[in-house]
C-alpha cells in the first residue's frame, strides 16, 4: 500500500488524466515500428509483430493503470479487486460456463454485424481495415508449432486478458460509476469504448456485447479474477480452435462455426441467465450491491 499522490481528484479529472496517458503510451508503442527497423529488426516478420503487439498492450493498458494507481488510490489490489480467494475462481468457473453458453448469440450478432453497409468510399475502407485485422490475426495462427501455440496464447490471450481488464473494468468502468453515479450506464458506456478501442465497425457490436458481459460479470462478481479468467477463455479459444484448424485435427475455423440455429440459441441464452443470476446475482443481493 502507498500514498497517492491526488486521492482527491474528481472522477473527470482521473479519465481525463487516464486518457492522456494512454495517447501517450500509444504514441511510445507505435515508436516501436520506427525503431525495430532501425536496429535491424524485420517489421514484416511474424514473430516480431507478436512481440510488438504484446510490448503494445503492456504500454497503452498497463501501463497507465499503474500510473493511475500510483497518482489516485492509495489501495491499488483492493480498488483493482485483485482477489485471488477460493470463491473468485469458483465464480470465475462459473463466469466461463456462462460465457460458452452465450457463443451462438455472440456469433448471431456478429454476422448481422457484419452485413452493415455504409456509403462509398467508406464501406471499401472499413472492410479493408477489418480485413488487415484478420490477416494479421491468422499470420499469428500460421506457427502451428507447439511453441507457436504457447506464444500465441500468452501474447493474444492472458496479456490482453490482464492488460484490458485492468484498464476497461478495473479502472474505467469504476472511475464512469462514480461519475454518472449509475452502474448501468457506467457499464454499457465503457463496453463501447472498449469496442471503440479496437477499431473494427464489423465488429463493433459483438465486442459491445462482449463488453457488457463483462461489465455485468465485474461488478457483481467484484473480482479481477472473473473478468481476466472469462476474457482468457474467450482468445484463447480462438487461437485454439485455430491451432487445431491449420493441423487438420478440425474442419471448421473460428469464424465458420456451425450455426446452433434460433431455438438452441435461445435455450443457451435462458441458461446463460440463470446460471448468472444463481451465481452472481443471488450472492450478490442488494445490500451487497448497494455498497458496491
Amino acid at each position: 500500500m502507498h500514498k497517492a499522490i491526488f486521492p482527491k481528484a474528481k472522477p473527470y479529472q482521473r479519465l481525463l488524466a487516464l486518457l492522456g496517458m494512454f495517447v501517450g503510451m500509444l504514441l511510445v508503442a507505435s515508436g516501436i515500428t520506427v525503431v525495430v527497423p532501425l536496429s535491424g529488426g524485420d517489421i514484416m516478420e511474424t514473430r516480431t509483430l507478436l512481440w510488438i503487439q504484446c510490448l503494445s498492450q503492456l504500454l497503452t493498458f498497463l501501463v497507465p493503470v499503474a500510473l493511475f494507481v500510483l497518482f489516485y488510490e492509495n489501495d491499488g489490489r483492493t480498488y483493482l479487486k485483485c482477489d485471488f480467494g477460493g470463491c473468485s475462481w469458483l465464480q470465475a468457473l462459473a463466469a466461463m460456463a456462462i460465457t460458452l453458453l452465450l457463443v451462438p448469440a455472440i456469433d448471431l450478432v456478429t454476422q448481422w454485424n457484419e452485413g452493415w453497409h455504409f456509403a462509398e468510399p467508406l464501406e471499401s475502407t472499413l472492410r479493408e481495415i477489418s480485413d488487415r485485422s484478420q490477416r494479421l490475426i491468422e499470420s499469428f495462427m500460421a506457427d502451428t508449432s507447439v511453441t507457436g501455440l504457447i506464444l500465441n496464447i500468452i501474447i493474444i490471450a492472458i496479456v490482453p486478458a490482464v492488460c484490458e481488464e485492468l484498464f476497461f473494468r478495473g479502472v474505467v468502468q469504476q472511475t464512469l460509476r462514480k461519475w454518472f453515479k449509475n452502474t448501468h450506464v457506467a457499464i454499457l458506456v465503457t463496453a463501447i469504448v472498449f469496442s471503440l478501442a479496437h477499431g473494427e465497425v464489423y465488429a463493433f457490436v459483438p465486442r459491445v456485447v462482449m463488453g457488457l458481459v463483462l461489465g455485468y460479470l465485474f461488478h457483481y462478481g467484484r473480482s479481477m479474477v472473473v473478468n481476466v479468467c472469462v476474457h482468457f477463455l474467450n482468445n484463447a479459444t480462438i487461437v485454439v480452435m485455430y491451432f487445431l484448424f491449420n493441423r487438420g485435427i478440425i474442419g471448421f475455423a473460428p469464424d465458420d462455426i456451425p450455426s446452433f440455429g434460433w431455438w438452441w440459441t435461445v435455450l443457451f441464452v435462458i441458461a446463460a441467465a440463470s446460471l448468472f443470476s444463481v451465481t452472481f446475482l443471488r450472492k450478490s443481493g442488494p445490500a451487497a450491491d448497494a455498497k458496491n
